[in-house]
C-alpha cells in the first residue's frame, strides 16, 4: 500500500517524510483587525564568501500585482490598505462582506470566525497588551522564557529524538533580534503577497510556506492571524486553528541567523573579507538574506519569519513542521477543509476546471505535488515538494494556471509557456499579465498540468452563513494486528433544515505531540447512512496512512437523522516500546506530553487518570488575587477542584424548575430531576465522573457513557433501568425474584407447603445471585483488560452546514 506522510522541501535527494460533547459554533462575519506597521526579510541565505549579491534591488523581477482587482471585488480601494498604519495603541477596523454560497464567490471569504474565535482573539490581544505593559514598565524587550531560542535551542529546534537520529537536525550559528537584523523593520510592506515569501534552505516546510503563498492571495486573511503586536517591545500574538478550535501563540522577535558573527571567524576567513567587519556584517548578518529559516523577498519585511516561528512554537519546535500537506496548513491558518485529488482519478477534467480550479482564490485554495520515489526529468520541477496554485485563467479559449515554487528563486517549469518560451508574444504577456524573472512564479497550460502533476490539494473556505458542529471521542480497538473493520465507533448527526453539508472526519493533529503519537499510523474512512436505511448515501475515500482527515460533501442534504459509521485501519511503523529508547531531555518530554494531554482532553470520554501527574501542571489561571489559603486545591491529573468553590446561597425555586447539569464539555446536558440519574451515582450516592460523550441532551435524552448507549428520560422520573446504580448483590436479588412476586409485594400465600420450601428457595436464590455476581465481575475484568490492551485513536467529526447547525453524538463499542 502507498504510505504518504507529507512532503519535504529538500531538493531531489530527500523524498517523502515519514517524517462527546457536541459543540455548536455558528460562523459569523467579525471585524477585521488591521495590525500596525512592521515587515520582514528574504533575498538570499547569506554569502559564505565576499561575492556580491547577484540580485540587486534593481534586478529583482517586478511583482505581478493583482491586489487592485481583489480590493475592488471587496469594495475597497488602495487607500484602505496603503494608508499609514496606526500605532500599536490604536487599531483601525474595516468590515468586509463574505460570499453568499459555496459554488461561487465574488468577495473574499473570511476565517472561520466563530464566537470562540472572537474570544480567543480578545484573549490574545489582552495577553500581548499585558506583556507590552510589563516590559515597558521594566524598560526591557520581551523575551519568551517559555520558548527562548537563544538559551533553549535544542528544545526549540528539535523534537523528541530517537537514538539513531542526528542531534544536529538544524545548526544555525546565532540568534539576533529583529532590530539587530533589519535596518528599517516592518511587519508588512504594502500588505502581504505570495511573492513576498522565500522558503528557508534548511527546513522542509514547503507545505506550510506554500500555504502562506496561497492564503496571501485573499486580502487581509493572513494579517488577521497576527492579532496584536508591539514591534518596539518585540512581542507578537497569533492565533491558529487546531482540532476544531482556535488557539493563541505569543512569540518574541528573536530569529535564527545562518552565519557566524564576525568575531567567530578564523583569521584566514577574515582575510577573505579584507578584515572589513562592516562589509561582512552587511553581507551576511543584515537583512532577509541573513536568516536561517524562511524570509521575505523585501530586505526589511518581517512577517514571513515571524509567522513561521509562531507556527513552529505552537507545534513545539521547528522539526515538527518539517513535512506535511499544504491543505492541512491552510486549515490551520483559516479553519477551512482540505481534500486531496489524484489527478489520474479525475473523471471529467472539464468539470474539475469549471467547478474547482476556476474558483481559486474565491472560496477555495489549491496546491499541487509530484510524488516520486526517485528524481526524474521533471522539466525544472522538483518532486516531493509543494507548489502553490495562485490563479486559473481562460484566455482566448485556452486554459492556464499560475503556479509558484515557495523557494522563490529556482524550481520553475521549463516546458511550454515557461519563461523565455518561444510561445510568448508581447500580446500574450499582456493578456496573461506575466513577466519573466527568477522569482519562482510560472505559467502552465492546463493540458500540460494534467500530464505533469500527480496530486492536487484543495482547501474550502467559508462565509458567515455556515455553521460548524463537532464532536470529539476516544475510540479503542482490538490490539494490532487486527483486520480493519467498521463497528468500533459511529456518530449520529441530526440536520434540521435542507442544506449543503460537508462531513469531515479527522484524527487529532499529532504534529503537536510528535514523538508521543504512538506506534501506529491510522487510515480513516466513513460512510453516511440515513437512519434506518440499509444503503449508504455517500462514503469517503480511504485516507492515506497518516493523512489527517477525510471528507464527504453534499450539495443538498435533506433534514433528518444520519448515521456515520467509521472504518479504521492501521499499521505499526515502529516498536510498541519505542519510548524506552527515547533520547531527549526531561524538559522536552514534559512539554510534548502536556500538548498530548491538551489534545486528548478534548474527548470527554478520555480517562485522564491514565496520564502521569508529574508531567502536568495545574492551570495557572486558578492562581489569581487570592492567597493560597483561599484557593481550592486542584487535582493535577484531572484538573478538577478537590475542594468546592464557595458559592452563594441559591434562591429557592419551584420544584419543577430544579435542574442538575452533568457534563464537563462546553455543551452540557441538563436533566430536569430532583436528583442526578442513578447511573451517574456511585454506591454511596456520590456523583460519578461523567466521561462519556454527550448526545442530544435535553431534547431526546440519549447519552453514550464509556461506549455504553442508554436512554434516559429528561423529564420526570428515571427510566426502567433502575438497577443500574445498585450494587451487583442488590440487582441479583431483584432479578432472582419471580415476576409474580414483583407484582405482588405482599406475596400473600396461605399454602403451608410453600412456607416450608422458602428456606430452600432462598438458598437457591442466593447461589444464583453469587453466580451472577461472579459472572459480572469476570465480565467486567475482561472488559477492563480489553480497554487496557486496546489500541486508541482520538477522532473528531465536524459537520459544516449552511443556515442551521447540525447536532452530533458519538458512540464507541469499548
Amino acid at each position: 500500500m502507498e504510505t504518504y506522510r507529507g512532503l519535504t522541501a529538500r531538493p531531489i535527494d530527500a523524498g517523502m517524510t515519514s517524517a462527546p460533547r457536541a459543540t455548536l459554533e455558528p460562523l459569523r462575519t467579525s471585524t477585521l483587525q488591521i495590525p500596525p506597521a512592521p515587515i520582514n526579510p528574504a533575498d538570499g541565505y547569506g554569502a559564505s564568501s565576499p561575492v556580491r549579491d547577484d540580485h540587486t534591488e534593481n534586478d529583482i523581477p517586478s511583482k505581478v500585482d493583482t491586489s487592485e482587482s481583489q480590493l475592488s471585488r471587496a469594495g475597497l480601494t488602495l487607500k484602505d490598505v496603503l494608508s499609514p498604519r496606526p500605532s500599536t495603541r490604536r487599531q483601525d477596523t474595516i468590515t468586509y462582506r463574505a460570499i453568499q454560497g459555496l459554488e461561487t464567490a465574488s468577495t473574499p471569504v473570511t476565517l472561520v470566525a466563530t464566537e470562540e474565535f472572537l474570544l480567543v482573539q480578545d484573549k490574545c490581544r489582552r495577553l500581548v497588551e499585558r506583556i507590552s505593559r510589563d516590559c515597558r514598565r521594566n524598560n526591557k524587550r520581551f523575551r519568551d522564557e517559555s520558548w527562548d531560542i537563544s538559551t533553549d535551542q535544542k528544545i526549540c529546534l528539535q523534537g523528541l529524538l530517537d537514538p539513531e537520529s542526528p542531534d544536529d537536525v538544524f545548526s544555525p550559528y546565532s540568534v539576533e533580534r529583529v532590530q539587530e537584523i533589519f535596518n528599517a523593520p516592518k511587519l508588512f510592506v504594502d500588505g502581504v503577497n505570495a511573492d513576498d515569501i522565500r522558503q528557508g534552505a534548511s527546513i522542509g516546510d514547503c507545505w506550510f510556506v506554500s500555504a502562506l503563498a496561497v492564503v496571501a492571495n485573499l486580502p487581509h486573511l493572513l494579517e488577521r492571524l497576527c492579532v496584536h503586536y508591539d514591534a518596539q517591545v518585540g512581542v507578537y500574538g497569533f492565533i491558529f486553528f487546531r482540532d476544531g478550535h482556535w488557539i493563541t501563540t505569543v512569540i518574541d522577535d528573536q530569529l535564527f541567523i545562518a552565519n557566524r558573527q564576525y568575531d567567530e571567524l578564523e583569521e584566514w576567513e577574515k582575510n577573505q573579507w579584507h578584515n572589513n567587519r562592516k562589509l561582512y556584517e552587511d553581507t551576511n548578518l543584515r537583512g532577509s538574506r541573513a536568516l536561517y529559516f524562511s524570509a521575505s523577498s523585501d530586505p526589511n519585511e518581517t512577517w514571513v519569519p515571524l509567522y513561521e516561528k509562531a507556527y513552529a512554537k505552537c507545534h513545539g519546535d521547528y522539526e515538527c513542521i518539517s513535512g506535511g500537506f499544504t491543505g492541512e496548513a491552510i486549515e490551520d491558518l483559516t479553519g477551512g477543509i482540505s481534500a486531496l485529488f489524484k489527478v489520474k482519478d479525475i473523471l471529467d477534467v472539464d468539470k474539475f476546471w469549471e467547478d474547482e480550479l476556476l474558483h481559486a482564490n474565491k472560496d477555495r485554495l489549491f496546491a499541487c505535488y509530484i510524488q516520486l520515489a526517485y528524481p526524474g526529468d521533471l522539466n525544472g520541477l522538483y518532486a516531493n515538494h509543494a507548489y502553490s496554485i495562485l490563479e486559473a485563467k481562460e484566455v482566448h479559449g485556452r486554459r492556464f494556471l499560475v503556479i509558484r515554487n515557495p523557494w522563490g528563486e529556482k524550481g520553475e517549469w521549463q516546458g511550454p509557456w515557461s519563461d523565455g518560451s518561444d510561445l510568448w508574444t508581447p500580446q500574450w504577456m499582456l493578456d496573461l499579465n506575466h513577466k519573466f524573472g527568477n522569482d519562482g512564479r510560472f505559467i502552465m497550460e492546463y493540458t500540460d498540468f494534467l500530464k505533469v502533476w500527480q496530486t492536487v490539494d484543495r482547501c474550502l473556505l467559508f462565509d458567515e452563513t455556515w455553521h460548524i458542529s463537532s464532536a470529539h471521542t476516544e475510540t479503542k480497538l482490538r490490539p494490532w494486528p487486527a483486520a480493519p473493520s467498521f463497528g468500533d465507533v459511529c456518530f449520529t448527526v441530526k440536520i434540521t433544515d435542507c442544506s449543503p453539508a460537508i462531513f469531515v472526519l479527522s484524527q487529532h493533529d499529532s504534529r503537536y505531540f510528535k514523538g508521543l503519537e504512538g506506534y501506529l499510523r491510522w487510515s480513516l474512512e466513513f460512510r453516511v447512512f440515513r437512519a434506518g436505511e440499509k444503503d449508504y448515501l455517500a462514503r469517503s475515500e480511504k485516507g492515506w496512512y497518516g493523512k489527517r482527515s477525510v471528507t464527504v460533501e453534499f450539495k443538498n442534504l435533506e433534514p433528518g437523522e444520519y448515521i456515520v459509521h467509521v472504518r479504521l485501519d492501521r499499521f505499526a511503523f515502529r516498536n510498541k516500546d519505542y519510548l524506552d529508547n527515547r533520547d531527549s531531555s526531561d524538559a522536552k518530554l514534559y512539554r510534548v506530553h502536556a500538548k498530548l494531554m491538551e489534545s486528548r482532553s478534548l474527548a470527554p470520554n478520555y480517562d485522564r487518570t491514565e496520564s502521569k501527574a508529574e508531567w502536568l501542571s495545574p492551570p495557572s489561571a486558578v492562581y489569581d488575587g487570592r492567597p493560597l489559603s483561599k484557593i481550592p486545591k486542584i487535582d493535577i491529573v484531572t484538573g478538577k477542584l478537590l475542594e468546592p468553590e464557595p458559592r452563594p446561597e441559591p434562591e429557592k425555586k419551584n420544584e419543577e424548575e430544579k435542574k442538575v447539569t452533568i457534563s464537563e464539555s462546553p455543551k452540557t446536558t441538563t436533566f430536569a430531576l430532583d436528583e442526578p440519574p442513578a447511573e451517574l451515582m456511585d454506591k454511596k450516592g456520590n456523583g460519578k465522573e461523567e466521561t462519556g460523550v454527550q448526545s442530544e441532551g435535553a431534547q431526546n435524552g440519549e447519552k453514550t457513557v464509556n461506549g455504553d448507549s442508554r436512554m434516559t428520560k429528561t423529564e420526570g422520573t428515571q427510566t426502567e433501568a433502575s438497577g443500574i446504580g445498585m450494587p451487583a448483590e442488590e440487582r441479583a436479588d431483584i432479578d432472582s425474584v419471580p415476576a409474580d412476586k414483583k407484582a405482588d409485594p405482599a406475596g400473600a400465600d396461605d399454602d403451608d407447603n410453600d412456607n416450608e420450601e422458602e428456606p430452600q428457595n432462598a438458598a437457591e436464590a442466593k447461589d444464583a445471585a453469587d453466580d451472577r455476581t461472579t459472572a459480572e465481575e469476570e465480565e467486567k475484568a475482561a472488559k477492563d483488560e480489553d480497554r487496557v490492551n486496546a489500541d486508541s485513536v482520538f477522532l473528531l467529526l465536524r459537520v459544516y452546514s449552511k443556515d442551521a447547525a447540525a447536532k452530533i453524538a458519538a458512540e464507541t463499542r469499548l
